[in-house]
């Protein structure tokens, strides 16, 4: 077991994210068990200060690749590790690929747009481009950030980045947008083939009982963290 003592760096954020498979940025619901309530001493939170500031943590680690981040838990961001997104993921997407859930049903002829944009192999978009791309500007299609978040939850996006958006002069202004990409363009196309041999319901329990382990919460907490 790995005890929820605080973290103070981003070496040591990346240790726990390993070690528990996930971790929230920040969830409400369940304060115990987040970054956010495991800051330790000395971290200070949207300073711009990369040592101290685990909001700039979080984009090194978007654009490093190590760790998949998103809205993952609860339509809220989170880190997750490469061995434990699978696992993840195939409950999330119980079985199907994106054209599957399409065909049945599962995926709205919204999210079918966003991802149209992103079969092409290795494609990163920031969310301007893909709202712009996709028809969600003034007069379009509507609800961009539910549509965005709702794809991420069912483990077809990932966010790799974020950059500032820029004025006319070219200046950046306001706070960064995400970009992102297809968690295949990350891990490689094949990623989920050994995690659909589980059945998802498997898979969901196998993660809870990793995680109630790593950090003694209540398996309740960990199922209302990953569903």
């Amino acid at each position: 077991m790995v005890l929820l003592s605080p973290i103070t760096s981003i070496e040591e954020l990346e240790t726990r994210i390993s070690a528990y498979g996930v971790l929230p940025l920040g969830l409400g619901e369940r304060e115990g068990f987040s970054l956010y309530a495991l800051s330790g001493e000395g971290i200070r939170w949207h300073t711009g200060e990369e040592k101290t500031d685990p909001w700039e943590w979080r984009k090194r680690i978007a654009a490093k690749g190590e760790f998949l981040y998103g809205k993952l838990c609860q339509k809220s961001a989170a880190f997750v590790s490469k061995e434990w997104y699978p696992v993840l993921m195939n409950y999330r997407r119980q079985g199907y690929d994106f054209d599957a859930a399409y065909e049945d049903g599962l995926i709205s002829r919204k999210e079918k747009k966003i991802m149209d944009l992103f079969f092409e192999k290795d494609v990163l978009l920031p969310a301007h481009e893909v709202k712009r791309l996709a028809g969600f500007q003034k007069g379009g299609e509507k609800g961009f950030d539910t549509v965005i978040t709702s794809l991420q939850m069912k483990g077809y996006l990932v966010i790799r980045g974020l950059i500032p958006k820029k004025n006319r002069k070219g200046e950046p202004y306001g706070w960064p947008v995400s970009v992102y990409s297809t968690p295949e363009a990350l891990l490689g196309e094949d990623f989920m083939e050994e995690a659909y041999r589980e059945d998802p319901k498997d898979s969901l329990l196998r993660f809870v009982s990793h995680l109630t382990h790593m950090t003694g919460m209540s398996k309740e907490d960990a199922l209302f963290l990953l569903k």
